[in-house]
């Protein structure tokens, strides 16, 4: 087990060097010069080069990388462009992204655990009712919430909750119920996802061998249901939820753009938009590393659920 997550370590520090990498090129590949940007429309040429100047944009190419290295290492990327010149007191990129990572934790979190407790009850229903009225009912469901993109359904709850009911607010943080609606509209794709892998896995398990000899045995139904199907079906959908956590931990974008949550993927978007390097450049190597380790995390959790896996690297 030791030897797996050091492998899985060394392997996760290449992914992440590799996207350190790619980010700084792709960033001052991509047209757009956030000196001009930060100037104004008005701005002349020496106002110019005294930004760039001001932010080290004017130095080679890869001096600006060993800076950005040693920020990385030192955890700290310094300030950002777009916060620093709008005079915001919050402008060091470490505060920023601290300051929206427990929103983004909050969201995440929210739409995970609704989704769980939505899709996998459904799912071991439709398991049990295969092929029956409401298996069929559940699949046309489905496919008609998988048909609509995230955005569209974030409108249809917020005409309906918001502004024709009027029971949730549109939008920002000023209570409890401002999470409910961003949370249920991320987490909508992802419960037909995972409706349809516990409704796959429970019913595999239930017509394995292993469980013909469990009811030969006299094993009733719940135990045969709750204590040997569910528990062998819950190792991939374990690997389904982390992952996806981490891809909600990394910022949904459209989700927290369109009910101005401010979270991470929020940040991430006005930062490229502004060509703000130090920000793009700390947030996506972070949002790289908490993927990694999510999944080392679902690696080590297949031996706590079935002591006879072994995981190779």
């Amino acid at each position: 087990m030791a030897a797996m997550i050091i492998k899985r370590l060394l392997r996760g520090i290449l992914t992440v060097v590799i996207v350190i990498v790619l980010i700084f090129v792709l960033l001052r590949v991509v047209p757009g010069d956030p000196a001009t940007m930060l100037a104004g429309e008005n701005a002349t040429d020496e106002m110019i080069e005294n930004i760039k100047e001001q932010w080290g944009l004017n130095e080679p190419i890869w001096k600006q990388f060993l800076v950005y290295v040693r920020s990385l290492v030192k955890l700290d990327a310094g300030m950002s462009y777009q916060y620093a010149v709008a005079g915001t007191p919050v402008w060091k990129v470490t505060d920023l992204v601290s300051n929206r990572l427990g929103y983004t934790i909050q969201l995440a979190s929210a739409a995970i655990l609704f989704s769980i407790l939505v899709a996998i009850p459904i799912g071991v229903i439709t398991a049990l009712k295969n092929g029956k009225w409401f298996d069929n009912t559940i699949t046309v469901l489905n496919f008609i919430i998988i048909s609509f993109p995230v955005f569209f359904t974030g409108i249809i709850f917020l005409l309906i909750f918001s502004y024709t009911l009027k029971i949730l607010p549109v939008g920002g943080t000023d209570s409890w119920k401002s999470i409910i609606l961003p949370a249920v509209t991320l987490s909508m794709h992802f419960i037909v996802t995972l409706m349809r892998m516990t409704k796959t896995e429970v019913s595999r398990n239930l017509t394995s061998d292993y469980i013909r000899m469990c009811r030969a045995k006299g094993c009733g139904n719940a135990s045969v249901l709750f204590i040997h199907s569910l528990r062998n079906a819950a190792i991939p959908l374990i690997t389904l939820i982390g992952l996806r956590f981490g891809a909600m931990l990394g910022g949904s974008v459209v989700v927290e753009s369109m009910f101005r949550w401010p979270g991470i993927g929020n940040l991430l978007i006005t930062a490229v938009q502004a060509r703000d390097y130090p920000t793009v450049q700390f947030l996506v190597p972070y949002v790289a590393a908490v993927f990694i380790v999510i999944n080392i995390i679902v690696d080590l959790l297949y031996g706590v659920l079935d002591p006879r896996i072994h995981t190779k690297a």
